[in-house]
């Protein structure tokens, strides 16, 4: 499949020099392209303005709304392969369009790992289709879902994706396909009580009074009573 477009991909600003807003960058967007599916635009810069990896797992985790990433095994994979993504990719000096292109690209196959069960060849060879044009010697015909990108982006994106999600297949079947043990984990908690008062004053510990004020005022009080008794 492949649709006549103008070659490059880079244009992410009006006319005025602002930045295109979520609506006009969908708009602009012909159908059946990976972009802004997954990540919009003001997402997309969100992200990029990260200084930290932790700033930029919390961010994106906000964006998926993985609200259990910090104790469900499946969202916190699927996170890490997505930061871990999106920060190779701006490495790489990827523009808006082609940041949010490439993390639809990796969300899809993953899905198809988690939803359709596809093959590791089977998602090789989506992965193929997905670039199917991109540095054809036609440059007015271009893949849809993927036609921001060039030839040599094609070669970086494969040889990463062969090298991470593909090389570790197995694991991203096992991680969807087997449900994750909840584990209770509980313990007996013995706490100790101070005892009841039986003086006018309390034991130094309960008040923290100096040992010393106790014995000098307390002890030597009680003393005195007993005494008198």
């Amino acid at each position: 499949m492949s649709i006549k477009h103008a070659s490059g991909g880079k244009s992410k600003n009006t006319k005025d020099g602002s930045a295109m807003t979520d609506e006009e960058a969908f708009e602009k967007e012909p159908n059946g392209s990976f972009a802004w599916k997954v990540l919009v635009p003001s997402q997309v810069r969100a992200l990029s303005q990260c200084e930290t990896p932790h700033e930029l797992e919390e961010k994106m985790a906000s964006i998926l709304e993985f609200d259990e990433s910090k104790v469900e095994l499946t969202q916190a994979c699927q996170l890490d392969c997505y930061v871990i993504a999106f920060h190779w990719a701006k490495d790489k000096c990827f523009d808006e369009r082609q940041l949010s292109g490439f993390i639809t690209l990796v969300s899809n196959i993953l899905n198809n790992i988690k939803e359709h069960q596809m093959s590791k060849a089977e998602n090789i060879t989506y992965l193929k289709e997905c670039f199917s044009g991109v540095g054809s010697e036609n440059p007015d015909v271009v893949s849809i879902p993927l036609y921001f990108f060039k030839l040599e982006h094609a070669k970086l994106i494969m040889q990463y994706l062969l090298t991470t999600i593909f090389q570790h297949y197995k694991l991203y079947e096992y991680l969807f396909t087997q449900q994750q043990d909840e584990l209770i984990i509980g313990s007996d908690l013995c706490t100790e009580v101070c005892p009841e008062m039986s003086g006018p004053f309390p034991p130094p510990l309960q008040e923290a009074i100096p040992v010393e004020t106790y014995e000098l005022f307390a002890v030597q009080k009680d003393t005195e009573v007993d005494q008198a008794d």
